[in-house]
């Protein structure tokens, strides 16, 4: 069997260092390495679940509320079904993952899940930051195969292309390098050379969301009095790091005229765009939210809803999201939805705090670290969008199961659990393996007894096992069976469905790279026909179809898939078109009138005649019928 570190470097490491990528999906490959690696992850922990007594606690009922109220709404969205499948089953591996990284944790096994996992972050962000260094100091090293082209002079953007997550990566890595130091008793000169490391790394990203975590990483320092004092005094002075990194790389930028992608970002800032153009796009999402508070637009509608709303103010970028989890929860979903995820999602939080003052040092170690690093992931979630991706998505999920498996382990005393009144040197483990050796042994024994009538060793003849105790080992065993026939169903469904989307995009990427193809590519008309038929990827053919063809009208019926997926210039211009020429001139007219708002170069020739005086005018050049998004949706089903 493959060892857990080995496992973890494919699921949570590899993910996030893919470089390669194909279109149309730039991460698809990151997403479907991340999605395989966790099946198989949970497929081999199958066994471990299978046998023993298990405890969730009190957190993962929670947690796994909220995730069901996930799974609920994308099974009940609008959204054309196979646009559903790939976030639906994602969101039920990450309940399986945490469920059983807490029922594994709360076993006091933190060799399975956790400490694999935070070996596997530690090492990604450490390659990252080599990454890093090549993308600002060397970009023509970066080939694009081993490490992705930089797209901004004098920023890192790691190999996931997005200098927000590369942050968040590399302060995950610190988190991990902390947990590591303490469990392991590094030497505390080890762990500062690697916050020094990933700190600087942070400052390569010019990324302000990586700012607010080091100052929190700062924080957990400055408030957590059990880290030892050398590792408090490192984290409290990765504020430092981060600021003479900072000055550094002016001083680089000064001294060679080589661009450093922070001093644009301090400009920026210093100017009043402290938030790119999310102000926008949060106060057009709080108007949709307004609109529709109780059901709201439905899931996977964000895109179509937005695009076709009347926003004269709207950014100029292409949402599909509104870049704030409370926000997307409520827009798509209703404000009372939203507020039921995350009260679970927050009384989770709460219920778990037992594991945060465990009398265990090593516990409350991991419950603390789990913590922060969720509230890293957390605070990335108020600026972007980043468990949207699977490869942020699945390691959340696992630390969600790490934190509330400390706090099962507080909820059951016994063997194999540590009271929270008990002293720290109470813990010994090889006592504990003993004690649990014997109670495993005991336990077999009375189920023998019971098959066999016999009586128990010692007791007198046709004495039964003491019903109470065979009637708690009954239920502990259903228990243990059920969780590892979840995790072999839910981990093989996982593996097989990454096969499946592997072989399904890989019939649409030929449309857009026919080298990839198996023999002879065949004509575009016949790549795109035959991508048209996947179920999970035939939107990007019928977005192909439709803004290639010179009469859209002739396609209408294959817009509804691209228009639930990302509505950009070319599809809005298609779209237009195609209402025109079926004779929907108010439609036309107001899919017109949005892309306007957009103010997209792209757009410039398709709304030239407008500025000729031409007659007659064309629809795109017509008054703004100001249609609502309801009667844009009838139309879209029709």
């Amino acid at each position: 069997m493959l060892p857990p570190v080995a496992v973890a470097l494919v699921a949570a490491a590899l993910p996030m260092l893919f470089a390669g990528n194909v279109s149309p999906a730039s991460t698809f490959f990151n997403q479907l390495i991340a999605v395989a690696g966790a099946a198989l992850w949970l497929l081999l922990s199958a066994r471990q679940l299978s046998t023993g007594e298990h405890r969730l606690g009190p957190v993962m009922p929670w947690l796994l509320l909220a995730l069901g109220l996930l799974l609920a709404a994308y099974a009940i969205s609008d959204a054309p079904g196979g646009q559903r499948i790939i976030p639906f089953g994602t969101v039920l591996l990450g309940a399986a993952l945490a469920a059983a990284c807490a029922a594994r944790t709360g076993d006091g096994d933190e060799a399975s899940f956790a400490e694999p996992l935070l070996v596997a972050l530690l090492a990604a962000a450490l390659l990252s930051v080599v990454v890093g260094l090549v993308q600002v100091f060397a970009p023509a090293l970066a080939d694009g195969n081993l490490i992705a082209q930089p797209t901004t002079p004098g920023r890192a953007i790691g190999n996931m292309r997005q200098p927000n997550q590369l942050s968040t990566l590399l302060l995950w890595g610190c988190a991990a390098a902390v947990w590591l130091a303490v469990a392991r008793r590094w030497a505390v000169r080890e762990l500062v050379a690697l916050l020094v490391l990933l700190v600087f790394a942070v400052v390569l990203t010019a990324s302000r969301t990586g700012l607010v975590g080091v100052l929190l990483l700062s924080a957990w320092g400055a408030v957590d009095r059990r880290l030892p004092r050398n590792v408090r005094i490192a984290l409290v002075a990765c504020i430092v790091i981060y600021g003479a990194g900072w000055w550094l790389l002016e001083q680089w930028s000064h001294a060679t005229g080589q661009s450093f992608f922070g001093n644009d970002q301090v400009e920026k800032t210093l100017h009043g765009d402290a938030s790119s153009s999310r102000g926008r796009i949060w106060s057009n999402t709080l108007a949709m939210i307004a609109a529709q508070p109780w059901r709201g637009t439905g899931t996977g509608a964000y895109n179509f809803e937005w695009s076709m709303g009347v926003f004269p103010d709207r950014p100029i970028a292409f949402f599909d999201h509104s870049h704030n989890l409370e926000l997307q929860l409520a827009v798509e979903n209703g404000i009372p939805f939203a507020v039921a995820v995350i009260a679970a999602l927050v009384w989770a939080l709460w219920r778990g705090r037992a594991g945060l003052t465990s009398a265990d040092p090593r516990r409350a170690l991991g419950a603390r670290t789990a913590l922060f690093m969720l509230v890293l992931i957390g605070v990335h979630s108020q600026l972007e969008y980043p468990l949207w991706y699977t490869y942020f998505l699945l390691p959340t999920c696992l630390l969600a199961g790490w934190y509330g498996g400390h706090a099962a382990a507080e909820d059951t005393p016994g063997e194999g659990a540590v009271m929270t009144a008990a002293p720290a040197a109470a813990v010994d483990p090889a006592r504990q393996a003993q004690q649990q050796a014997a109670r495993a042994a005991e336990l077999a024994a009375q189920r023998l007894e019971v098959w066999s009538g016999r009586a128990r060793p010692g007791g007198s003849a046709n004495t039964s096992p003491e019903p109470g105790r065979y009637a708690r080992f009954r239920q502990a065993s259903g228990r243990a069976s059920l969780h590892g026939a979840a995790a072999l169903t839910i981990g093989a469904a996982a593996l097989l469905g990454s096969a499946w989307a592997l072989a399904e995009f890989w019939v649409v990427a030929v449309v857009f790279e026919p080298d990839l193809a198996f023999g002879e590519p065949g004509t575009l008309d016949r790549r795109i026909a035959v991508a048209k038929r996947s179920i999970l990827f035939g939107h990007h053919a019928d977005y192909a179809e439709v803004t290639m063809a010179e009469h859209p009208e002739t396609v209408l019926a294959s817009f509804n898939r691209p228009l639930y997926h990302l509505l950009d210039t070319r599809l809005m211009m298609a779209y237009a078109k195609a209402l025109e020429g079926a004779g929907d001139l108010p439609a036309a007219a107001h899919v017109a009138a949005r892309l306007r708002e957009f103010h997209n170069p792209a757009s410039d020739e398709f709304f030239a005649p407008c500025e000729t005086g031409s007659h007659p005018l064309p629809v795109q050049c017509s008054p703004d019928p100001r249609l609502s998004v309801a009667e844009m949706h009838s139309l879209q089903k029709r």
